[in-house]
């Protein structure tokens, strides 16, 4: 008795064959170096996590950090923790340091207009958290840092985007970044975001514009430059206590005893602020840099 059997071995699929990955880098000790070389807690967010998310707020990409936390109380206003507690100063973000590539949006009395940026023209997030983010001044809970747009193009590429959504949002943002030559490089973005939101004085209306431009003049030295103006209008419905709400969620914060209602007061921020700043970087050898930078910005 003999049998006779045909066996076929698995093809060989060629998309799986020794895939390099790109390595993923950060900057956290004032120098690029890979994640993987580092001692502290740190993690880059890339552009493409960003794109992938909504469009019209960093949150989502934020939020994909394990140790982050940053919530929306309303259309344009935010607060964010990072390995703490979600306790923020009046206008901006508590214990936590928040850097656009060398220029430090945190000011002296440490509020941090987060809002002030357009996601669309932030080109990766770098993150340091735990007591390493002292490098960086005075702080609890680490350092988070936006490279613009501008600095890394490696094709020249232009983008519009046009979106909406309930509660009458709408969103444009357009984006042009140019390599010139091999040692020049820049970026333009602009964008203009309105909502109405969910409860009554809930509302956003939001005009960005930021330029981004480097310059490498010497094989080790270069020039960087970044500026945006921001014109910010939002208003903020205030909190509700819970037969508040189940009355009406919609509602916003009503009148007690003498103070009026959130919405007679027209609860909210304006901001309009324009922000610049020149930064120059030399590579002495491969063991030693020197930078310095010069930004300023008037609200």
């Amino acid at each position: 008795m003999s049998a006779a059997r045909v066996l076929y071995g698995q093809v060989t699929d060629s998309t799986a064959s020794n895939a390099e990955l790109a390595p993923v880098e950060v900057i956290a000790y004032f120098n690029r170096q890979p994640v993987l070389g580092l001692t502290a807690a740190a993690q880059t967010i890339t552009s493409a996590t960003i794109e992938a998310q909504q469009t019209t707020t960093l949150l989502p990409a934020i939020n994909t950090v394990a140790g982050m936390r940053m919530e929306e109380r309303a259309p344009g206003s935010y607060r964010l923790a990072m390995r703490g507690s979600l306790i923020r100063s009046p206008f901006g973000i508590r214990n936590v340091k928040v850097y656009l590539d060398e220029f430090a949006l945190t000011d002296a009395g440490g509020n941090t207009y987060l809002n002030l940026i357009d996601p669309a023209a932030v080109d990766q997030i770098h993150i340091l958290k735990g007591p390493d983010g002292s490098l960086y001044g005075a702080n609890s809970g680490g350092v988070l840092r936006l490279q613009p747009k501008g600095f890394m193009i490696k094709e020249n590429k232009g983008t519009l985007l046009l979106s909406g959504g309930s509660f009458g949002l709408f969103q444009e943002q357009l984006s042009v970044q140019r390599k010139v030559t091999d040692h020049y490089s820049f970026s333009v973005d602009q964008s203009f975001t309105r909502a109405d939101g969910y409860r009554e004085n809930t509302a956003l209306n939001k005009k960005t514009l930021q330029t981004a431009h480097k310059w490498q003049y010497a094989k080790r030295s270069e020039l960087r430059f970044v500026a945006f103006y921001t014109d910010l209008d939002y208003r903020t419905p205030g909190g509700l206590t819970e037969a508040q709400m189940l009355e009406n969620p919609k509602m916003a914060r009503p009148a007690s005893g003498t103070i009026p209602s959130a919405k007679e007061q027209k609860a909210g921020i304006q901001n309009k602020t324009f922000f610049g700043g020149v930064v120059h970087h030399t590579r002495i050898n491969d063991h030693l840099s020197h930078t310095i930078s010069f930004f300023g910005a008037h609200t």
